[in-house]
């Protein structure tokens, strides 16, 4: 018992002394998909006043970060912690878009392979899929899915249904690999 006592201690007074030296950020998925760059993680966290770099690695609160960086739809899982020799660590993966819309009022969304429907970036273009026309979609942020106690459960809105079979349809021509190279657009 002596020494996980010892052992708190010398936790505490490191934490208490040690400060931030780096910020080391890995977008796990880049090469696969380019929606978040590391400017953009220290963006969002510099708008939510959260400092780190030059901070006292007791002071930084890793969930109030994680949730910070969970609040954007392009970030599907965030793992933020703390390492030793005074760095924190942000590990990303970000949202994989299967479809892009663009309706005659000139909405553009893309929606992943999750349900979630993020907007379009000028930065950066998914080569998948696009669907055109009157489409009545929900708000980007949204996911078109219901999850409660683990159990995803389709919303019964007729909108939530149409999308739900688009994905279908999709998901259908992406496992087949002639059928992927014919279909470009969706109308």
């Amino acid at each position: 018992s002596y020494l996980l006592f010892a052992a708190g201690r010398a936790e505490t007074k490191y934490d208490s002394e040690a400060v931030c030296n780096n910020l080391k950020i890995e977008i796990t998925d880049s090469k696969r998909a380019g929606f978040i760059t590391e400017e953009m993680v220290r963006s969002w966290l510099s708008s939510k006043s959260i400092a780190i770099v030059g901070q006292p690695i007791g002071q930084i609160n890793t969930m109030k970060v994680r949730e910070a960086l969970m609040a954007h739809t392009y970030v599907s899982s965030a793992a933020v912690y703390k390492t030793i020799s005074g760095d924190v660590c942000i590990e990303l993966t970000q949202r994989r878009p299967m479809l892009r819309f663009m309706t005659s009022t000139g909405r553009s969304s893309y929606i992943t392979n999750d349900g979630w429907l993020v907007p379009t970036q000028l930065q950066y273009s998914v080569d998948v899929p696009i669907v055109t026309g009157e489409l009545n979609l929900p708000a980007d942020g949204q996911c078109i899915y219901q999850t409660d106690n683990k159990i995803i459960e389709k919303k019964s809105d007729k909108n939530y249904e149409f999308l739900h079979k688009l994905i279908n349809f999709v998901e259908f021509l992406e496992s087949d690999s002639d059928l992927r190279k014919m279909f470009v657009q969706i109308n």
